[in-house]
């Protein structure tokens, strides 16, 4: 594709890559093994919310977070019965008393790990096998999702984790954590797995619950909007903008987001005696994994200038970018100068040219 601009004049350029932090919602910042009698159960979130997939519902009264996350996923798993599988029901088992008993838990959970859910050929539809790349894996899993060990947990409570799966962990805390057994329907056969939750944060991990993901939330968005407040009269110095934004979630059954990706532009400048000029601009892109790209949850994304043409005499202003978004196992992004060049075992790609006007720059805090 050629560009709109018929010359590429360089005036102040401000090519920002931010990868955005994540901040870790962990059960608790504080470790106990004196535990009462108090059952698991009996403590019930007030005005709690929930997710299952990309969508949050009200905790219905009475009842933990992750009984509100079973029942619903027993009522809308039809995604999930059309490959054979179906949860039919579930018994809460027991409280987890200690660190050292989350380590027997996690012990047995890590025992468990020859049949996996595997995707076939890069589509919506899975089996449940062996997966050999995920089992390899599994170990270090289960490790970050639940910590106990003195390293991790420290990590976690001094400085923090960027990581998707630091966002999924949960740290130990009196009655918080129990074992729930998972029974399942597939192709005829019952099974039953271990499922981890907590009362705070709902299910932190069941083999099969973690694996089945929904690729949701195309978010997009091309917009002239201002954080600050309107004025009667435009004034000579106001920042100006213009943003452009897309980006994906992809969820698993409840609720954590186990890949994003996004790419962003933002054409920037100033009012001036009545008239609008672009001066420079901004691009961003991002992309991360929860945990393997064996699962088919990894995305690439990218995004370059093409043109950039600052407001003068003889030109509007305005910019040209490109971008790329792919999804699939190793997928990564190239740009070789005139197009995107896409590699790995994919399921979709997109991209195109976006243009950005300074006449359609409106009030910008920048």
């Amino acid at each position: 594709m050629k560009s709109k601009y018929s010359s590429f004049i360089k005036l102040f350029v401000s090519i920002v890559i931010v990868s955005s932090a994540l901040l870790i919602q962990s059960c608790s910042n504080s470790e106990s093994e004196n535990l009462s009698d108090q059952s698991l159960q009996s403590t019930v979130p007030q005005n709690s919310v929930f997710r299952v997939y990309d969508k949050t519902y009200n905790t219905p009264k009475g009842l933990q977070i992750w009984e509100a996350q079973l029942n619903k996923t027993i009522e809308m798993d039809s995604n999930i019965v059309r490959d054979g599988l179906k949860l039919i029901r579930y018994e809460y088992v027991r409280k987890i008393a200690s660190t050292k008993d989350l380590e027997t838990v996690k012990t047995e959970l890590k025992k468990d790990n020859s049949l996996f859910i595997v995707y076939k050929d890069n589509s919506s539809h899975f089996s449940i096998s062996e997966n050999k790349e995920f089992a390899k894996g599994y170990s270090n899993l289960i490790d970050s999702l639940l910590p106990t060990s003195a390293g991790i947990l420290e990590a976690i409570r001094a400085k923090g984790d960027t990581s998707l799966l630091a966002k999924a962990a949960c740290v130990f805390k009196k009655n918080d954590i129990g074992v729930v057994n998972l029974v399942w329907e597939y192709n005829g056969k019952t099974l039953n797995t271990q499922c981890l939750v907590s009362n705070e944060k709902g299910i932190i991990y069941d083999k099969f619950l973690f694996s089945i993901r929904t690729i949701v939330s195309k978010i997009t968005s091309v917009r002239s909007n201002s954080s600050k407040a309107p004025q009667t009269q435009p004034m000579d110095g106001d920042h100006i903008g213009k943003n452009f934004h897309i980006g994906y979630k992809t969820y698993n059954t409840y609720g954590s987001i186990v890949a994003e990706c996004g790419v962003s532009a933002s054409l920037l400048g100033n009012r001036y005696q009545g008239g609008k000029f672009a001066t420079h601009f901004s691009i961003n892109y991002y992309a991360y994994s929860l945990y393997s790209s064996d699962l088919g949850w990894n995305y690439a994304a990218l995004i370059v200038p093409v043109n950039f043409l600052p407001t003068s005499e003889s030109f509007v202003g305005g910019l040209q970018v490109a971008y790329g978004i792919a999804k699939g196992k190793n997928a990564s992004i190239k740009w070789t100068g005139s197009a995107m060049i896409y590699s790995g075992d994919l399921d979709s790609t997109e991209g195109t040219y976006v243009d950005l006007y300074a006449y359609e720059m409106e009030d910008y805090n920048w």
